[in-house]
């Protein structure tokens, strides 16, 4: 077991308890915006019975769309606002838990006693990295997306053909998507939290850490993050993972062994295994030599890598 194993283990139940709150806060809203919308549907109901189609100025007579609007903002604005204080929370327990995965790693490399020769990394560069985040102006546009997205499938829903059931599944994917996407802000952030407060105690500690090594730990892991495994890098690169990543860092020093590419895993696996994680088009080029592992590896214009869909190999 890795010297960073039990922080990892505690940065897992940190992602478990994060993505918890943010579904009970979310089957709350839900929970309050639906009377309002079923009394929307049955008037709906009740005004088509004679098989005749609502007029679009059905829905804005009697403030039926502007009480919806106003619900629908109000509540996902409050959302947000709870997934927001979830994501900072999450983002303060992962930075402490990567300086500590960080000491334990270097006090595995190298002993180090309670002298100073541990270096910690200065508070207000730590608060600085959580204070840059653009995930606050995000959450700031969830009301009115889902607003205007609420909207939309209400006014749709009166064209010919349209079915109360397929209004009730275009309003609730459109309300749905507060909660994925403050999900991926919320999980990204957090691990963004670890790994750079880790990196920036190799930083502090450079007289003993040279660089690090990019670690992946496999189960769930996309192709590209498999081929980034064990690639090494400098003090004054960052670890630029997918959103939602997973991957972490081991620091290199004088007594730190290689850690084997992971290719090298990927090649021991059995065919199942890789069609499973490349997909059936990713691994007939791959079991035909057509591509590498590594040939998967994309980087966007803000550096995070992705792996690259079918249609770019």
């Amino acid at each position: 077991m890795s010297a960073a194993a039990p922080y990892r283990a505690q940065l897992d139940a940190a992602k478990r308890d994060a993505v918890a709150q943010l579904e009970t806060s979310h089957a709350r809203m839900l929970a309050t915006i639906a009377p309002t919308l079923a009394a929307l549907y049955r008037d709906m109901r009740a005004a088509q019975q004679n098989g005749t189609p609502l007029p679009p100025s059905w829905i804005h007579e009697q403030q039926r769309l502007a009480r919806i609007q106003h619900l629908v903002s109000q509540q996902v604005e409050h959302y947000a606002t709870i997934a927001q204080m979830t994501t900072d929370h999450a983002q303060q327990q992962a930075q402490a838990l990567g300086v500590e995965a960080a000491r334990a790693q270097l006090q595995e490399a190298a002993p180090l006693g309670d002298d100073g020769t541990f270096k910690r990394v200065a508070a207000a560069v730590l608060a600085a990295l959580i204070g840059g985040d653009t995930r606050v102006s995000l959450f700031a546009l969830y009301g009115f997306a889902a607003w205007k997205a609420v909207t939309s499938a209400l006014l749709l829903g009166l064209s010919p053909g349209m079915t109360l059931e397929a209004i009730d599944q275009a309003v609730h994917t459109a309300l749905d998507a507060p909660r994925w996407q403050s999900i991926t802000a919320a999980l990204t952030a957090l691990y963004s939290a670890y790994n750079s407060a880790t990196l920036e105690t190799y930083r502090a500690n450079s007289d003993i850490v040279t660089g690090w090594t990019w670690i992946c730990h496999f189960a769930n892991s996309c192709g590209a993050c498999i081929a980034m495994h064990g690639s090494q890098h400098g003090l004054d690169e960052t670890l630029d993972d997918h959103p939602h990543g997973g991957c972490e860092m081991e620091p290199i020093t004088a007594s730190a062994s290689a850690v084997p590419p992971g290719a090298d895993w990927f090649d021991a696996q059995p065919a199942s295994e890789q069609e499973s994680i490349l997909g059936p088009g990713k691994f007939a080029l791959y079991q035909s030599g057509q591509i590498t592992l590594p040939d998967l590896v994309g980087v966007r214009s803000d550096g995070r890598i992705y792996e690259k869909p079918l249609k770019a190999l």
